[in-house]
């Protein structure tokens, strides 16, 4: 087991994922929006950051599937780029969420938000 930070042994910058976490924890005290988002750079790079979170569900179907773990691959037609961290294969995602994640796809102004940011 390496040791460290959790960024330096998955690759990605400690501040990216220090402002990640907080934006977590605003988004699921923000029970009036379906989600929020930010744009941030760090102090350290040029990149900027687009981050989208979403706020916890007490919803036995926001969060159980009828199988294991609710484990299902991600749709690369619909997700092209979206990997898991660390090691660059195809992600895996909780289907529960993913049902949850694909309703505010089809039923809000997600989209355009975030592709006019």
């Amino acid at each position: 087991m390496g040791g460290g930070l959790i960024g330096d042994n998955i690759g990605v910058n400690e501040a990216v994922i220090k402002k990640t976490c907080s934006l977590s924890f605003k988004a699921h005290n923000s029970t009036n929006e379906p989600y929020i988002t930010e744009v941030f750079r760090t102090s350290s790079d040029l990149t900027e950051y687009l981050v989208i979170s979403f706020p916890g569900s007490w919803v036995e179907t926001d969060w159980f599937v009828r199988k294991s773990f609710g484990e299902t691959m991600i749709d690369l037609a619909q997700f092209p780029l979206l990997k898991s961290v660390g090691n660059d294969e195809t992600a895996l995602v909780n289907q529960a969420f993913f049902n949850r994640f694909d309703r505010l796809l089809k039923l809000s102004s997600f989209v355009a938000e975030v592709c006019s940011n």
